[in-house]
């Protein structure tokens, strides 16, 4: 069975080639782990749980008291899914060329779904063991002020704990919208301050508007952080329900911190 179910939908291949490239350009400037973290995927729907190597004692009623029950420790694959709702005539005029045609509902699935992916994966989601890179960080929070000269000594800072930790770089500053307002708005010398801060960092500067005031110093070397997709972000259909149609946003996947220090918070 097609979990989708395009198939089914009052809707030509047309529109639905408009309503993923629609998706596409939301997520594209929403999600932002994704950046800097290893994606793994898509792993297929029947991805079920991710492999962790540990072992949990299990207590069971036991032949013989030199044997051992123990289980194998997954991590489950958590489903996001959102339903929303588009007029089939704003469709049809999304096919005509129309630039004006309705279609919030489907952006504002897209923003939703992209923040509760980054949302998982900064902070994360305790019912399916998910740690997040920012909860999951041993360091203290660095704070950041808006002085130029003082964001460079911050970061230069974050840099050197890192690399007391023996994480290597490159490193990424991740932003909140906010935050990385106040920075763009220092010069130093005439040579923009978001320059000088990618010389230093040897990576990218990664806005995140999931964030606002908060921002991350984290290492893109590879192999810290692990995305795993089973369904990657896809827009299915549920029913027709007279003049509209109800879709869905759909994804399956589970995160892991393989090294916690490899962060550090920002304030």
């Amino acid at each position: 069975m097609d979990i989708l179910k395009r198939s089914l939908a009052p809707i030509p291949v047309e529109a639905w080639s408009l309503i993923d490239d629609e998706a596409r350009q939301v997520l594209k400037g929403r999600l932002t782990g994704r950046r800097f973290v290893d994606f793994n995927g898509p792993l297929g729907l029947e991805f079920a749980s991710l492999n962790t190597g540990r072992l949990l004692d299990v207590d069971a009623e036991r032949v013989d008291d030199n044997i051992s029950y123990k289980i194998r420790k997954s991590m489950p694959v958590v489903e996001l899914r959102y339903p929303f709702r588009l007029k089939i005539e704003e469709l049809e005029a999304l096919v005509r060329g129309a630039q004006d045609a309705e279609i919030d509902p489907l952006l504002n699935a897209a923003k939703a779904m992209a923040d509760a992916e980054d949302n998982a994966i900064l902070f994360g989601l305790k019912p399916v063991s998910i740690p997040g890179v920012l909860a999951a960080s041993p360091h203290k929070a660095l704070p950041v002020t808006k002085e130029g000269e003082r964001v460079i000594s911050a970061l230069s800072r974050g840099v050197k704990k890192l690399r007391d930790a023996f994480v290597d770089g490159p490193y990424a500053l991740l932003a909140g919208t906010e935050m990385l307002a106040d920075i763009q708005a220092q010069h130093e010398g005439g040579y923009p301050i978001l320059s000088k801060i990618k010389d230093m960092l040897g990576g990218d500067i990664i806005k995140s508007p999931f964030l606002g005031k908060e921002g991350a110093l984290v290492s893109t070397r590879g192999g810290d952080y692990e995305l795993f997709v089973g369904q990657d972000l896809s827009i299915g259909f549920n029913r027709q329900d007279g003049a509209e149609v109800e879709l869905f946003m759909f994804e399956t996947f589970t995160f892991r911190v393989n090294t916690p220090e490899a962060c550090i918070p920002l304030k």
